[in-house]
């Protein structure tokens, strides 16, 4: 298996799906909070609220949030909140980028797999504008969701290239 050069001669493809996912997810960048999960996971979370390093390590050792531990996906909400405080168009921007990412990296494993940029183009195209996906950009407290995906496609890469 050789590894793609994804800037052949059908380098344009990558950009049109970026694009066209982008266009599908734009509007969840103006939602604003969703009264379900978002006020205990970000908005009334003691663990995001003035958050420092000396309390980095309180974000691994505590159950957090209605049970459930999210560690690295509380990491990047208290970073958001110590970036933009409570303006949720920032937290719906990194959202849109790490789903935007995730579509990058199923763009460049299917094209390990079958070597044809346009069968790599058209899945990541479906991937990015799926509507099992507008869940996980439109709503902050699913953020886990695109994280796991980052890490997921990632790990898929990497084996496939070893």
């Amino acid at each position: 298996m050789n590894k793609p050069n994804l800037f052949d001669r059908n380098w344009f493809l990558l950009p049109l799906v970026i694009f066209g996912t982008l266009l599908a997810m734009y509007p969840a960048l103006f939602n604003g909070w969703v009264n379900w999960d978002d006020p205990d996971y970000v908005l009334n979370n003691p663990l995001l609220r003035n958050f420092s390093l000396e309390r980095l390590g309180s974000l691994f050792t505590t159950l957090q949030v209605q049970g459930l531990y999210h560690p690295l996906t509380l990491l990047s909400l208290a970073i958001d909140q110590l970036l933009a405080g409570d303006q949720a168009l920032f937290y719906h921007g990194h959202n849109l980028v790490l789903h935007l990412l995730n579509t990058i990296l199923v763009f460049y494993f299917i094209r390990l797999l079958s070597e044809n940029a346009w069968i790599a183009a058209i899945t990541a195209l479906l991937f990015g504008i799926h509507p099992m996906h507008v869940e996980s950009v439109a709503w902050i407290s699913a953020r886990k969701d695109l994280l796991y995906g980052f890490y997921f496609l990632g790990a898929l890469i990497t084996y496939t290239l070893y």
